[in-house]
């Protein structure tokens, strides 16, 4: 009897050998994967970005508009000099398939919020999707997706991430797009849905309002700063000084404004003379118009 005890015993010890072996390897590696994650990184391109989902609540933003009205704004001011910070408090932490909110970091840890945004389809029609090869458009009757610098990502149900549709086209074969059932082009009900997938084949740069400009600049640290400074000298009967500071602060705002709104020209406003339409599978279909990027 004691060789068939002892052969079991040391089954039972492999495996669970095995088992501990599994879950040592699973956990130097981030843990066992996961349908939907609360974080996910996203290549696209020369870009690699970290994204976190969160979510808001009623409960969240009532606590968040009733401290700011309290404060008088100065809870909100503290909350826009850190993202991070802001989303923590206006929002919890959910899977990314769940989330209304994007936290986004790019290579240079840079924090961006930016809101998640679903598209439905009207009552007895349908969107649509690439599939993970790029060559055929799958139906479905609702997606996710947010904009981070013109570029947007698509939440994949099948693969379980967010994805910009361009760079699933890009693996599209030659044979696809030299295919004949598309020689004839698109039918403006299938431009519509593809437009809502892939948007307008165009960058557009819309300006700033200067006033929008001068608050964004004036409530940054350095300008918050420089208020109390002068209130405090003034009331030290500093005046002249606490003035040249005024003088001095008003020309750096103006300069600083200037050259944002230089920046935001440079970058690319401009008229366009064609509006056109770019499909997946390489037809391009243009209306003549005139259009203001």
């Amino acid at each position: 009897m004691r060789g068939p005890l002892t052969s079991e015993r040391s089954h039972l010890l492999s495996a669970s050998s095995e088992e501990s072996l599994l879950s040592s390897v699973a956990s130097s590696y981030g843990g066992m994967p996961e349908v939907a994650s609360h974080h996910a990184t996203v290549a696209s391109g020369e870009d690699t970005l970290k994204i976190y989902g969160y979510r808001t609540s009623k409960a969240r933003t009532i606590a968040f508009w009733t401290l700011s009205i309290v404060t008088l704004g100065i809870f909100r001011l503290f909350l826009h000099w850190s993202e991070k910070l802001y989303i923590k408090v206006r929002a919890t932490p959910c899977n990314l398939d769940q989330a209304d909110m994007m936290l986004v970091i790019d290579d240079h840890d840079v924090h961006t919020i930016r809101p998640v945004v679903e598209t439905k389809a009207a009552t007895g029609e349908h969107l649509v999707l690439p599939n993970e090869r790029g060559d055929e458009m799958i139906q479905v009757d609702r997606f996710k997706w947010f904009t981070f610098r013109k570029m947007k990502y698509v939440w994949f149900e099948s693969e379980c991430k967010y994805i910009t549709p361009a760079d699933i086209d890009s693996t599209v074969k030659v044979s696809v797009l030299q295919s004949s059932d598309q020689s004839s082009g698109l039918d403006s009900t299938e431009v519509a849905r593809r437009l809502l997938t892939y948007g307008p084949n165009l960058i557009a740069v819309n300006l700033k309002p200067i006033l929008v400009l001068l608050f964004k600049e004036a409530i940054t640290p350095f300008y918050i700063f420089q208020v109390f400074s002068v209130a405090i000298w003034y009331s030290d009967q500093y005046a002249a000084y606490a003035t040249v500071i005024v003088v001095m602060s008003l020309l750096s705002l103006t300069t600083d404004v200037y050259q944002m709104r230089w920046n935001e020209y440079r970058s690319g406003y401009w008229k366009t003379t064609m509006e056109g339409y770019w499909d997946p599978n390489g037809m391009t279909r243009s209306e003549a118009g005139s259009k203001d990027g």
